[in-house]
């Protein structure tokens, strides 16, 4: 099985599936994050990451700042731009291997995956929800959200619990383990001289962060 791949070429959104994206090396530590994947329920979450109605004037979605073609980071930004082309306060990171993450933004503030979108989604820099109930009541009126959440989650009705567990399996299935650095690891390549200073540099300077 193959993981998701992370290529300067690629055309978002790309990504088909969730299938392949699960089989962890068994190198790797046991996740933070423990919900087995679903693959209804990834496809939900990947509809929503990619759709601006989670914006408070629908401009804006998700993936405008976690752009699959930047590793799901930000084009080249130092600030995100949110709506009414507002300046935000924060770089957006990339969004890989977010499973084995404790805590998340700069500060450690949010401790759990299905958390994390309350922030973008609320802060006026950024999505500009001024509830969450703003934003469920927009998935309410929506005939094919409602036909798609009743599928995955059988509720007559979206709540914010539904919406959160959708964006958490699909950020939580964007794994990434090829990377020369992974097989480098595995001695299975070896870092050109440029790229072993720069690993060096890495590790005397930026390690402990």
């Amino acid at each position: 099985m193959s993981p998701i791949l992370f290529s300067s070429c690629a055309k978002d959104p790309a990504i088909k599936n969730g299938r392949n994206y699960t089989s962890v090396p068994e190198y790797f530590p046991n996740p933070v994050y423990q919900k087995v994947f679903n693959q209804k329920e990834f496809d939900l979450g990947k509809a929503l990451f990619y759709d601006p109605i989670l914006s408070e004037d629908s401009s804006i979605s998700c993936a405008s700042c976690h752009a699959q073609v930047h590793a799901f980071a930000d084009h080249g930004a130092a600030l995100s731009e949110g709506v009414n082309g507002r300046i935000g306060l924060r770089n957006s990171t990339a969004l890989f291997n977010l499973k084995w993450m404790p805590t998340f933004m700069a500060d450690g503030g949010i401790t759990h995956i299905e958390i994390m979108p309350l922030a973008p989604l609320t802060d006026t820099l950024e999505m500009n929800n001024s509830s969450m109930l703003e934003v469920i009541n927009r998935l309410n009126d929506n005939k094919e959200y409602t036909r798609d959440f009743k599928k995955v989650y059988r509720k007559e009705k979206i709540d914010d619990q539904q919406l959160f567990l959708a964006l958490a399996q699909f950020m939580a299935s964007l794994n990434s383990f090829s990377s020369k650095y992974d097989k480098v690891m595995q001695e299975e390549a070896e870092f050109t001289a440029v790229e072993q200073k720069g690993y060096d540099l890495f590790l005397a300077n930026c390690n402990s962060c």
